[in-house]
């Protein structure tokens, strides 16, 4: 059997199905995506850009947000928060998404 797995875990150490389902609640709840990316440190512009690739590609914007995020974190300690599960929790509880929180718990 063939099984899905997130080809770049990262730091989140995430399986994919839970990764996919946190991207699309980020991203069909009003628009909570943006929240995050601004939480995480990316500007208007940023997030301007991503919200056209989401559309042009066809990918959840949630989840480009949160690649970008484990991608800088890894190169740029210095500006970028680390990305870790713990910081995304805290991200979460600051936003109110108790859901995402039990999400990521189970």
């Amino acid at each position: 059997m063939i099984r899905k797995v997130l080809a770049d875990v990262g730091n989140l150490d995430l399986p994919y199905r839970k990764f996919s389902e946190l991207c699309l609640q980020l991203y069909n709840t009003q628009n909570n995506w943006k929240v995050l990316a601004d939480r995480l440190g990316l500007t208007s512009g940023d997030i301007l850009l991503i919200d056209n690739c989401s559309t042009q590609h066809n990918l959840p914007a949630a989840e480009i947000v949160l690649r970008h995020w484990q991608r800088t974190s890894r190169h740029d300690s210095t500006t970028c928060q680390p990305c870790n599960l713990q910081n995304l929790r805290t991200i979460l509880q600051d936003m109110g998404r108790e859901d995402l929180l039990s999400l990521l718990q189970k």
